[in-house]
């Protein structure tokens, strides 16, 4: 399965809630757990995280920033490293097809269209899953989620709130609902240090204020490339990324 869509919306633990829902263990390989500077060992690396899964009945091996990891090949002699570790990676997918456990090779990527061809083959990985940003219904429960047990106004609307944050992701989401917090917890204080105590509760000024300080990270050129490369393969994207 290679989960792909913009970045921060929740790729990773997506493939962490697949391995709790299974009950199996879970292999996430960063780029630098894999690459090293030594020739040939970045290609032992990857055969014994493969054999480590392989003693498993079920075993999940996830790849994190994939499209870091398996960079399309280059044709000159300078790039000999990183094209022998692509051959390997493909050697130990393709003998998941005489392989009597049950694993399930995860990766997650941000840029697909950067990932060597061969790697994403039909055969190799035969389900392509678009993450989305989160959608209006998602952005309230992502909010609702951080504020839990948190006072807040009677007139705060989230749904208002929700179109404020249209475009972001959820790590944006989660950065700012930690400013609106920090915002009413000064408040507070300052209430204190007056002699006034009272319960603070955060407002619709609060978001908007924090809205304005806290652009969403998601770069125009992306969406671009994402949609081209969806695309390419026939899959039809949301008009809401």
């Amino acid at each position: 399965l290679l989960l792909f869509g913009l970045p921060g919306t929740g790729k990773t633990t997506i493939a962490r809630a697949i391995a709790h829902e299974i009950n199996a263990p879970i292999f996430v390989v960063q780029v630098s757990d894999v690459l090293s500077k030594w020739v040939g060992e970045s290609e032992i690396r990857i055969r014994q995280l493969f054999d480590k899964a392989r003693s498993y009945s079920t075993a999940i091996i996830f790849f994190d920033d994939f499209d870091a990891l398996g960079k399309e090949r280059k044709d000159d002699s300078s790039h000999a490293h990183s094209n022998n570790l692509i051959v390997e990676m493909i050697t130990q997918m393709d003998g998941f097809a005489q392989n009597e456990n049950n694993i399930i090779l995860l990766a997650a990527t941000n840029k697909p269209w950067m990932i060597d061809s061969a790697l994403i083959r039909p055969k190799r990985f035969e389900h392509h899953i678009y993450v989305p940003l989160p959608n209006h219904e998602a952005r309230i429960m992502l909010i609702r989620k951080s504020l839990d047990n948190i006072s807040l106004d009677d007139s705060l609307d989230l749904n208002q709130v929700s179109e404020l944050l249209k475009g972001y992701n959820g790590a944006d989401i989660k950065s700012v609902v930690n400013s609106v917090k920090i915002t009413a917890l000064q408040r507070e204080k300052s209430n204190i240090e007056n002699g006034t105590p009272s319960a603070t509760c955060i407002t619709f000024n609060d978001f908007k204020e924090a809205i304005a300080k806290q652009k969403s990270s998601v770069k125009p050129n992306d969406i671009a490339q994402l949609r081209a490369y969806a695309a390419s393969r026939g899959i039809t994207l949301p008009e809401e990324l």
